[in-house]
């Protein structure tokens, strides 16, 4: 009996999920330009919210954003509390785990950002006793928790990690590179930092995630996506946000 009420709650998931007009929730932490970020007027802008917005416009969503730390993201989504996650994800073997991915939408390696005029040799061994700030959750932070010999500073909104890395309390910002280089490009922190070098990690594809359980809406996003790649929008947005 309870096998076939599993089935029948399975079942009834994936047709809500595959419902037009339904209102889908959707995570994401918006201190990470250029994909989410408040604009000036305080608005949530980026790569990551216009692409969402067009795979609304395609699927008959009504979107609800939902802000909250990157490494609540996908626990909230395990949980219910949210329906997508539209955050910058890497499509890590971990992450694939706890939920399922949408195709790759794109891929980015990670830089580390350090002050301009500190000396850092490019490669691994140059983090060797250095402070490096990370995103908690993040591929670079399992980057930095593995390597074991930098000495490891987690700040839950990116650009607190910027800041202190401008103060001088962190050696360097590790982060995915065109997220780098917004920062570095800022109006804030022009000038400050230069992107010492960067490292393709695993994980580098950047996906949306979904329960594990929404099969429906998976394959109605995989092929919303690949519609917006035949008609050249993920070029648009590339363009208008990098």
């Amino acid at each position: 009996m309870r096998v076939l009420l599993f089935l029948a709650a399975l079942l009834l998931a994936c047709s809500v999920a595959s419902a037009e007009g339904v209102v889908v929730r959707v995570g994401t932490e918006s201190t990470y330009p250029p994909y989410e970020f408040r604009d000036v007027s305080g608005s949530l802008v980026g790569f990551d919210v216009d692409l969402v917005a067009a795979l609304a416009e395609r699927l008959g969503w009504a979107v609800q954003w939902v802000e909250m730390p990157f490494d609540a993201l996908i626990p909230a989504l395990e949980r219910g509390e949210i329906d997508l996650v539209a955050a910058c994800l890497s499509c890590t073997p971990e992450r694939a785990r706890h939920v399922a991915f949408s195709d790759p939408y794109e891929i980015t390696p990670s830089a580390f950002v350090v002050a301009v005029g500190d000396y850092f040799p490019t490669g691994p061994e140059a983090l060797r006793g250095r402070v490096v700030a990370v995103q908690p959750g993040t591929a670079e932070d399992r980057y930095v928790i593995d390597l074991k010999f930098p000495l490891r500073r987690a700040f839950d909104r990116l650009d607190e990690a910027f800041a202190a890395l401008a103060a001088g309390e962190v050696d360097a910002v590790f982060v995915d590179e065109p997220v780098a280089a917004s920062y570095a490009a800022g109006a804030l922190h022009r000038g400050s930092f230069r992107l010492a070098f960067t490292l393709k990690l695993i994980g580098a594809e950047k996906a949306l995630a979904l329960p594990r359980e929404a099969c429906d809406r998976l394959d109605a996003v995989n092929e919303a996506l690949q519609a917006l790649r035949d008609e050249g929008l993920l070029a648009e947005l590339a363009r208008k946000w990098k």
